[in-house]
């Protein structure tokens, strides 16, 4: 069974990001440390495995109950429907380095 420190030294950049992602500064902060919790708190949730997809569940959950007690509802409502849209692009462009209007040639060499 991984320790704590070992699931948040793998797992914690993507999670704070998608805190970041959604709320400003200490709400985000705060969101990202209750999921931690939330996750890898104890010894017996440390032992069942957590899959990506319910670790982003738990930490966007989190953020929304940080926001809802802030009174900051509508940017994360605002933040999480950017990101939804921003995930579909990437799914239906799943080889694109980037988003906007393709180039002609992206080819570092061609400069």
């Amino acid at each position: 069974m991984p320790s704590a420190e070992e699931l948040y030294t793998k797992h914690a950049p993507l999670l704070y990001g998608m805190a970041t992602r959604l709320a400003d500064g200490p709400c985000a902060e705060e969101a990202f440390h209750d999921a931690c919790v939330e996750l890898w708190g104890t010894e017996a949730r440390r032992a069942v495995a957590s899959t990506t997809v319910h670790m982003l569940q738990v930490t966007i959950r989190c953020v929304r109950a940080r926001c809802l007690a802030g009174g900051t509802t509508h940017l994360f409502t605002q933040r999480l429907a950017g990101l939804a849209a921003t995930m579909r692009l990437r799914a239906e462009q799943p080889h694109a380095e980037e988003f906007g209007p393709p180039s002609a040639d992206r080819s570092p060499m061609s400069r």
